[in-house]
């Protein structure tokens, strides 16, 4: 797990690698600096904005990027990749 948070008294995104609140935590993030790069296991991340409601500020940006590899999904002789960002 990845954290960039030493306290959770804020607002803060959670990411879990699959589709419920029980899957892994791979981080928790409450920064204004881009944490590393994190990889699920599979095709589903859950990505969870927890607000304290008492401060307001800007929300966050998401930039996401997703990687198809292996043999099946070479088009042209290249890797299938797509970019993101959400504000």
């Amino acid at each position: 797990m990845v954290s960039m948070c030493f306290s959770t008294r804020y607002d803060y995104v959670e990411i879990r690698d699959g589709n419920s609140e029980k899957a892994d935590l791979l981080g928790k993030h409450c920064s204004n600096i881009a944490p590393p790069a994190i990889i699920s296991s599979g095709p589903v991340l859950l990505i969870r904005f927890v607000s304290d409601y008492a401060h307001q500020g800007a929300g966050f940006s998401l930039r996401y990027e997703i990687f198809k590899t292996g043999e099946s999904d070479i088009h042209n002789g290249k890797s299938v990749h797509h970019t993101r960002q959400i504000h």
